[in-house]
C-alpha cells in the first residue's frame, strides 16, 4: 500500500515536470490562468467537503479536531509570513520559490494523509492536487521564462520541485505509521485546514487578480459540481 501511495506522488511529480516543459513553449493568458485557478479551487474545495470532512465528523472529538485544524492553519500562516519576509526586489522572487517548494512538500504530505482515510479519498485528493500542481507549473514556467531565466535554472528549479512531492509523501507515510491511531482525526483535520487555506488564500486570491468574466467565475462551481457528480 505504501508503495502504491508513493506511485501516486510520482505521478504528480511527472505532471509537474511535463507542464513545466509545456509552459516553456506555451504562454498562458491571464484569463486562462484565472479560469484554471477557479476550476482547480472548486475541485479541491469539493474534495475536502465530500471526502475529508465526513470522515472527520465521524469522530466525535471536538478537541482533537480543533487541535489538528488549528495546527494546519497556523503552519500555513507561518509559511506565508516567512516567505513574505524573504521576498526581494531581485530578478527572481526567492520568497515565492521557497513558498512554492514548501507547498509542494505539503502537497505530498497531504497525499499520504488522504490515503490514510481510504484509497478512494486518496485517489480523489491526488487528482485535485495534480490539477493544482499542473496549473502551478504552467504559470511559474511561463513567469520564469518572461523574467529571462536560463534554461538550466528552470531545469534545476523544477527538478528540485518534482522531488519535494514524493519526499513529502514518503515523510507523511513514515510519520503516520509511527503515530498511534488516536492521531488519525488530527492528521485529517490538519490536511483539511491546509487544503482550505490553499484554496481561499492562494488559488482564489491570485485568481481574482484578473478581472472575472462570465466564463471564469462559473469554472469554480463547475469543478465543485464535477466532484459531486462523480463522487460515487
Amino acid at each position: 500500500m505504501n508503495l502504491a501511495i508513493l506511485e501516486y506522488s510520482l505521478l504528480a511529480a511527472a505532471v509537474l515536470l511535463l507542464c513545466a516543459g509545456i509552459g516553456s513553449f506555451l504562454k498562458m493568458s491571464s484569463q486562462a490562468i484565472s479560469l484554471t485557478q477557479h476550476f482547480t479551487a472548486g475541485i479541491v474545495f469539493a474534495a475536502v467537503a465530500t471526502e475529508i470532512f465526513p470522515k472527520i465528523l465521524e469522530v466525535h472529538s471536538p478537541i482533537h479536531i480543533a487541535i489538528g485544524f488549528s495546527l494546519g492553519v497556523a503552519l500555513m500562516v507561518m509559511i506565508k509570513t516567512i516567505t513574505g519576509r524573504i521576498e526581494t526586489s531581485d530578478q527572481f522572487s526567492w520568497g515565492l520559490l521557497v513558498g512554492i517548494g514548501i507547498d509542494l512538500f505539503i502537497d505530498g504530505l497531504l497525499i499520504a494523509i488522504a490515503f490514510l482515510s481510504g484509497e478512494k479519498t486518496g485517489q480523489l485528493m491526488t487528482l485535485a492536487l495534480i490539477l493544482e500542481v499542473a496549473f502551478l507549473a504552467l504559470s511559474l514556467s511561463t513567469d520564469l521564462k518572461q523574467k529571462k531565466s536560463t534554461l538550466l535554472f528552470r531545469i534545476m528549479v523544477f527538478g528540485a520541485f518534482s522531488l519535494l512531492i514524493p519526499l513529502g509523501t514518503g515523510s507523511g507515510i513514515l510519520i503516520l505509521n509511527l503515530l498511534p491511531p488516536a492521531f488519525f482525526v488530527e492528521a485529517l483535520s490538519f490536511g483539511a485546514a491546509a487544503l482550505l487555506y490553499l484554496v481561499t488564500e492562494e488559488l482564489l486570491v491570485e485568481a481574482h487578480e484578473t478581472k472575472d468574466t462570465p466564463l471564469i467565475t462559473p469554472s469554480f462551481f463547475l469543478g465543485f459540481l464535477i466532484i459531486f457528480l462523480f463522487k460515487d
